[in-house]
């Protein structure tokens, strides 16, 4: 946190104090610290071996993905709070939707504004979960300047390529979903799903495709496609200039490398048209044949609605954020065609029943 002091003295002149930086702790712990080359990890309790093993972890980090985002290995100074366990952990951090906070458990959050990472020390995979939450850091001093959001598949997935001790989860995940075609196109992946289980098919995805663009391009390429991003161009425009695709494109190379089901073409569905239904007069025993006393009135003719428009003609957000949908209600009308035949079946049924009683 950084704050400076500006006085104001009765004859109007302006004093203000030079910047300083103080950082605010979690209140419940005694801290003590590990520093060296910028990052400073918060830790506490009989824990200090933990702690280097999370320092390591992110100057490793530090080195291996500046030259991918291009940004350098020096800058701002970074925090890193490491809790002991998840229920030391859990107020700290931010709250997610309702079911992906049942499901999943949050290692590790990065704050990349303030330069901060938290950390559950105690997982046996903290180190990677450290190296993933400061890449989130890391990636946003390249987009700094960027006008939209870096989507989520690009976001988590350099995260993740970051990774320095990557579990195999997500390629377990990963495989699933490409076998079952659960894998969703990039221009959806602006923000992952609300299902736990696509969820980290998800984070598997982002990771492949950035791993693809890295390594299959050149890392160059990549923080090519960031500083143009950074320069406030929109990603396709951003990845047309360097790669040579959009994101579609992107999409459809990656998924030929891995043998995933090729994307489909947009279909657009028009909901039928409401048809006016003529009116029945039920026979029975009592007049048939006997002249009708009285004309029945016709039934009146609905009017026919605007047809639906398929929510696929609508064009994704630049970023890929997909809106839901919305079904029909199962409670609606009949369709036109369907109630015809369902009449015309009724018809003959009580033709027959007639006939056989006058049969008999």
């Amino acid at each position: 946190m950084e704050y400076r002091i500006e006085v104001l003295d009765s004859s109007g002149n302006s004093h203000e104090s030079e910047p300083t930086q103080i950082v605010l702790t979690d209140s419940r712990f005694d801290w003590e610290t590990v520093t060296e080359g910028g990052i400073t990890v918060y830790f506490h309790g009989p824990v200090i071996t933990r702690a280097n093993s999370l320092l390591d972890a992110s100057l490793q980090t530090i080195q291996n993905m500046a030259p991918i985002l291009g940004i350098p290995t020096e800058g701002a100074p970074i925090n890193v709070t490491m809790y002991n366990n998840i229920a030391e952990m859990t107020d700290a951090t931010a709250a997610r939707s309702g079911a992906i906070s049942r499901e999943l458990i949050t290692e590790g959050q990065a704050f990349s504004p303030e330069n901060t990472v938290l950390v559950q020390g105690g997982s046996s995979r903290a180190t990677g979960t450290m190296s993933h939450e400061l890449t989130h850091v890391l990636l946003s001093r390249a987009v700094s300047g960027a006008r939209g959001a870096i989507p989520a598949w690009l976001n988590e997935g350099l995260a993740e390529y970051g990774n320095i001790d990557p579990g195999v989860a997500y390629d377990r995940y990963l495989e699933w979903g490409i076998d079952t075609n659960k894998i969703a196109p990039l221009t959806s992946l602006g923000t992952f799903p609300g299902d736990p289980d696509l969820v980290i098919v998800s984070y598997g995805q982002g990771r492949a495709v950035a791993r693809f663009m890295v390594e299959e391009f050149g890392t160059g390429m990549m923080a090519a496609l960031l500083e143009e991003f950074d320069s406030s161009r929109r990603l396709d425009e951003a990845m047309l200039l360097v790669y040579g695709v959009d994101r579609r494109g992107m999409d459809e190379l990656w998924r030929e490398s891995v043998g995933a089901f090729p994307l489909v073409d947009e279909v657009i569905v028009i909901a039928p048209t409401a048809r006016p239904l003529p009116t029945f007069v039920p026979y029975t025993l009592d007049n048939l044949g006997a002249a009708p006393t009285s004309t029945p009135k016709p039934a009146e003719t609905p009017s026919p609605e605007a047809s639906a428009q398929s929510e696929s003609t609508v064009a994704p957000g630049e970023e890929g954020e997909s809106s839901g949908g919305c079904f029909a209600n199962p409670g609606g009308p009949i369709d036109g065609g369907m109630a015809l035949i369902i009449l015309a079946v009724g018809s003959a049924a009580v033709f027959r029943t007639v006939r056989e009683k006058q049969g008999t």
